[in-house]
């Protein structure tokens, strides 16, 4: 692409933002952004129980964006999809519950936008999330395998 093409599809993009209202900030979003997925699958045993998900998106070094508590099924999923801009790093700690086993609680970073974590952890801009009754595993997309992340163990009787 030359560079006189470049610069018409930026003038473009700069006077539709313009006609909308938009700001700078939109342009950078428009512009500069990736999408991302993240899963979180409830595998765990028992069929009565449900998991407890509350998560907290952060653009910023707090916790800016409550996401809400979010009660999934045996066998269901949360599913959260969410654009990154270029000049913010994202991130999303998730508290979990499984009221059913009282102590099967605690806390974890499902997304952080740094290279580190999109690449070496979930194998691309997808990170998928599978809690089961020996741990929390967090899905590599390249490598098509889940990595234990967290160990635990249900003892059988509290079903």
């Amino acid at each position: 692409m030359s560079k006189q093409t470049l610069l018409i599809i930026i003038i473009i993009i700069c006077v539709q933002l313009i006609k909308s209202g938009s700001t700078t900030l939109d342009l950078e979003a428009a512009v500069f952004s990736a999408r991302h997925w993240l899963s979180i699958e409830n595998a765990l045993s028992n069929d009565i129980g449900t998991l407890d998900i509350h998560c907290y998106k952060s653009g910023k070094k707090i916790m800016s964006d409550n996401l809400g508590l979010q009660n999934v099924l045996n066998k269901q999923y949360y599913n959260i999809t969410f654009k990154s801009a270029f000049s913010k790093t994202v991130t999303i700690v998730c508290d979990f519950n499984y009221p059913t086993l009282g102590r099967l609680t605690g806390q974890f970073f499902a997304f952080d936008q740094r290279k580190y974590f999109t690449d070496r952890k979930c194998g691309g801009r997808h990170c998928s999330w599978k809690f089961d009754d020996d741990g929390l595993h967090l899905f590599h997309n390249q490598e098509r395998v889940y990595n234990k992340i967290s160990y635990w163990t249900v003892d059988k009787r509290d079903i």
